[in-house]
């Protein structure tokens, strides 16, 4: 149940309760400690309109506990510092993913990794760059069209990193080479 606990103090408790009945305000888990102290449980959309009515009849009306999201509410106004913190979190984190924090190139030698590169560079594809997804598209198109020697390329992106795989071409002089 979302809501109050309530104590109300007062003589003639029954007279709320039917007053409470008649405004249809539900109260549950009732509680009589003495003649004069009343315990019960009320729903959250209820507790102005039974203020009201205590207060017009001059009874003393206290919430005990609160239930549900009141109390979770309550809890995080307390702990405001780690509200903040949990919402700067969240936000640092969906903004550091629209980066590229790697870039991984695979199946290359040295001299054409850094031709790739300098490909990867002007197309904006480096280290703590925005995200672009048609830069990571057209980067196939411009490695395979600029480097020579290379049969397949394929750019993926996983998460935050930037994976170049390519194949080299075999060459015809390569296999006739190795034959003889």
């Amino acid at each position: 149940m979302k809501g109050f606990r309530i104590k109300l103090t007062g003589v003639n408790q029954h007279r709320i309760y039917k007053l409470a009945q008649k405004n249809k305000i539900k109260l549950q888990n009732l509680e009589k400690i003495d003649y004069k102290t009343l315990f019960f449980d009320i729903k959250a959309g209820n507790l102005k309109n039974l203020i009201a009515i205590c207060e017009k009849n001059n009874y003393n009306v206290s919430i005990v506990k609160r239930y549900g999201l009141i109390l979770l509410f309550e809890i995080l106004k307390q702990k405001i510092g780690i509200v903040i913190g949990a919402f700067l979190l969240i936000i640092l984190s969906i903004f550091s993913t629209n980066f590229v924090w790697r870039v991984k190139i695979y199946g290359v030698s040295e001299k054409k990794y850094e031709e790739v590169r300098k490909i990867l560079i002007n197309l904006n594809i480096k280290t703590f760059s925005p995200n672009n997804k048609q830069h990571i598209l057209s980067a196939e198109k411009e490695i395979l069209n600029n480097v020579k020697g290379l049969s397949q390329v394929s750019v993926s992106v996983k998460g935050t990193t930037v994976i170049v795989n390519i194949k080299q071409a075999v060459l015809k002089e390569d296999v006739l080479g190795s034959e003889s």
